[in-house]
């Protein structure tokens, strides 16, 4: 059946969704703020409407605005229309930087009685646009929900999974952007496999750690198998391994001129904030976060960058 959905924002992965869901022919249609609305994908430029045709279109509504900007684009439509979707999909990644929030925990102060899906997994746009094999996790509390998004994908290079864990794969994107910063701060200073793969097994691990220990997910269990998603695993190995990965690449040309231009597109350096904020609130410690935000405020001399992010006790 044809289904009807807007996508909130008009960039590069909102373009690469909508190849995917176009397999379906299903009903598309796309909002982009006005000011911007020159510099979306021209993929998108048919799929354009109006704010309240947008928010009346369709009752799943996808978000794929930057994480930081998600908190005034909620408010917008809240102040412009009083229609409620059945289905919200989330699928930008990070913690709001001057609250702490995920996401999701954003989502339930505008919409708490609407279904929330957070969807994630090791996916460039690039890639989806070329439609190459791809994999999402789908998390969400409600199982109609997980089917009613999931049969969205049908037909496309796209393979589905199911998570309970909504709010730990939504914690899952913002580590992983924080994370690919220390894998090209350290590929800065060493070619060693040896040592990125250690990096990168403390770090995954720490932030395994960290959603168990405060993130509030139904199921306990759950939280702890959303490592091994496409959302969990999946994401946090391609985006710290990856050139085409903008937090990795911010960090391997930290301190050039070239990586101050790409400041506004590094979710990594935002979720940071955000991290450290929920440390202080829940008592809680992600030292390599700690460790990355050292060496972003040029409190570490290079020479001392490995020490600094492997000796991660010592941060």
């Amino acid at each position: 059946m044809k289904s009807a959905v807007t996508l909130w924002g008009a960039g590069r992965f909102s373009a690469a969704l909508v190849s995917c869901l176009c397999y379906k022919k299903n009903q598309i249609y796309v909002w982009t703020r006005e000011k911007s609305s020159s510099s979306c994908s021209a993929s998108l430029s048919s799929f354009l409407v109006s704010l309240r045709s947008a928010a009346e279109s369709s009752k799943i509504w996808i978000f794929c605005v930057p994480a930081q900007a998600l908190r005034c684009c909620l408010r917008r439509i809240k102040e412009s229309t009083p229609v409620h979707p059945r289905v919200i999909v989330l699928a930008c990644k990070g913690i709001e930087t001057c609250t702490g929030y995920l996401m999701s925990e954003i989502v339930e102060q505008f919409f708490p009685s609407v279904s929330q899906v957070v969807i994630a997994g090791p996916n460039f746009a690039s890639e989806l646009l070329a439609q190459h094999l791809s994999g999402i996790t789908c998390a969400t509390y409600c199982k109609q929900s997980f089917r009613e998004v999931s049969e969205l994908f049908d037909g496309s290079c796209v393979r589905i999974e199911y998570s309970s864990s909504m709010h730990s794969i939504s914690a899952w994107g913002a580590l992983k952007n924080i994370a690919a910063l220390g894998a090209g701060l350290l590929a800065q200073v060493t070619c060693s496999k040896n040592t990125q793969a250690t990096y990168l097994s403390q770090a995954f691990s720490q932030s395994a750690q960290w959603i168990s220990a405060h993130i509030p997910d139904h199921n306990k269990s759950g939280t702890s198998m959303s490592a091994l998603t496409y959302g969990g695993i999946g994401d946090f190995f391609m985006t710290c391994t990856s050139e085409a990965s903008r937090n990795f690449s911010y960090g391997k040309h930290f301190g050039d001129e070239s990586c101050t231009k790409t400041l506004d597109l590094t979710e990594g350096i935002a979720s940071l904030g955000g991290v450290l904020l929920r440390n202080e609130r829940y008592c809680i410690e992600l030292n390599f976060a700690k460790a990355i935000e050292k060496i972003l405020q040029k409190r570490v001399h290079k020479k001392d960058w490995i020490q600094v992010l492997l000796n991660i006790g010592t941060v």
